[in-house]
């Protein structure tokens, strides 16, 4: 069975679909670009995202930045005192999977110290 006449069909088909894809996706990009034109500007933009976003972002990646390096000490720790058999099958993974767990709980933990600290603070605003 000769399947040239389908491959060709298919060429055609996806090249028609992608010029059309072309002119259309440039008609939305520039309907869009006419929008944000109108009326946006920076200190819109700063004051949209600070307010997505809250005035504690920098607590919550600075504590989970300092999970992350208390979860790698650990690890470190861990690793250099503990004596384990390394005859025991797939010792390596093992090992690596509970370097991960330790590094993402440690951060996991410093998330949610952010949050204490977050919640205080406000509470404190509030009053």
């Amino acid at each position: 069975m000769d399947l040239t006449p389908v491959f060709i069909f298919a060429i055609i088909s996806v090249a028609l679909y992608k010029i059309l894809q072309l002119f259309v996706c440039r008609r939305e990009r520039l309907a869009i670009i006419e929008k944000i034109s109108d009326g946006i500007s920076a200190t819109r933009i700063c004051e949209m995202l600070k307010n997505q976003f809250g005035d504690y972002t920098t607590l919550r990646w600075g504590s989970l930045a300092i999970g992350f390096g208390i979860g790698m000490l650990i690890t470190a720790i861990v690793a250099l005192t503990s004596n384990w058999d390394t005859s025991i099958p797939h010792f390596y993974q093992y090992r690596q999977m509970l370097a991960g767990g330790i590094i993402i709980l440690c951060g996991g933990l410093g998330l949610i110290a952010g949050y204490i600290i977050e919640s205080k603070q406000r509470k404190d605003a509030e009053k």
